[in-house]
């Protein structure tokens, strides 16, 4: 099922999850990688690139599938990262569209 990729993230934000929201991109081998701690995302990488790194590169890729493991949480602290709400506005802004895997 296709839906809006800030749709998906709002939902696991709002229900305060905490674990690996993971997307698959086009042409790539690599995982685009959301990680959520209690409502909060606190970390993103693709693949060698972390944080900021990621968002740089968030307007160019194109999604496919995603898929959310629960209880995933790797330790350590938030990343040098926007707030989660602005995180999400940009995400929202940007129009992605992910094939979302139950």
């Amino acid at each position: 099922m296709k839906v809006d990729l800030s749709e998906v993230l709002s939902d696991l934000l709002r229900n305060k999850k905490t674990g690996l929201f993971s997307i698959s991109v086009v042409d790539s081998n690599r995982l685009f990688k959301i990680f959520i701690r209690e409502g909060d995302v606190y970390r993103l990488s693709f693949g060698n690139l972390r944080g900021a790194g990621c968002l740089a590169q968030f307007d160019e890729l194109d999604f496919r599938s995603s898929f959310f493991i629960p209880n995933v949480d790797l330790s350590g602290e938030r990343e040098s990262i926007p707030p989660t709400p602005d995180l999400l506005s940009l995400i929202k802004f940007a129009d992605k569209t992910v094939y979302l895997k139950k």
